[in-house]
């Protein structure tokens, strides 16, 4: 997508993508998103009813708008999941060749020790499979755009673990970042609990 973007960018002042089976957008959708980049916006979004967006227009293209996409995907395939640990483990079994492979283009730069090895097996297979079987399990009981919009929380965790675990500093930039994350996240909630109990 932001290759897609990023050519058309080249050509074009404004670049419109959209989703080609996106059965709601209509001609006037178009119109109106080319209208907001013309007037100078960075970026008009259409959302989906399942949570992603079925029209993406941007001005200039940043490979930060897209950087989450994987970790969407996961999370949309873990709310299908009978089974949480059985799902996750598949997940890990199957990137392993995938793994192996990209390996051996750095085999003559490998270190191994016991320690090492010991903190990978505990990062990678214990604390990040814990963490996606959490999640998948999370994920029954939370609407697409609301899971969307908690799964942002998670740098935020991963910044206070390492305050809190690695004794890593508690700069401002650190608290800027996770007030603005956190106070997004709240706001978005917010509105949508509200909008539900208006509906009720």
């Amino acid at each position: 997508m932001a290759c897609a973007l990023n050519q058309a960018l080249e050509r074009s002042r404004h670049a419109i993508l959209i989703g080609s089976d996106c059965a709601v957008l209509t001609a006037q959708h178009l119109q109106e998103a080319r209208q907001v980049l013309h007037e100078g916006a960075d970026a008009v979004i259409v959302p989906a009813e399942d949570g992603g967006y079925a029209l993406i227009g941007l001005n200039r293209c940043d490979p930060r708008l897209f950087a989450g996409i994987a970790w969407g995907v996961y999370s949309l395939q873990g709310r299908a999941a009978a089974d949480p640990l059985e799902s996750t483990a598949n997940n890990f079994v199957c990137a392993v060749p995938m793994v192996i492979a990209v390996s051996l283009f750095f085999i003559n730069e490998f270190r191994v020790s016991a320690a090492g090895l010991a903190l990978a097996v505990t990062s990678g297979a214990v604390t990040s499979g814990l963490g996606y079987v959490a999640w998948y399990a999370a994920l029954r009981g939370l609407p697409r755009t609301r899971a969307a919009t908690v799964q942002l929380s998670v740098p935020v965790i991963a910044a206070v673990g390492g305050v809190a675990l690695l004794a890593e500093p508690i700069t401002v930039r650190l608290l800027i970042a996770s007030t603005a994350t956190l106070g997004g996240v709240w706001i978005v909630l917010a509105q949508r609990s509200s909008a539900a109990t208006q509906a009720a």
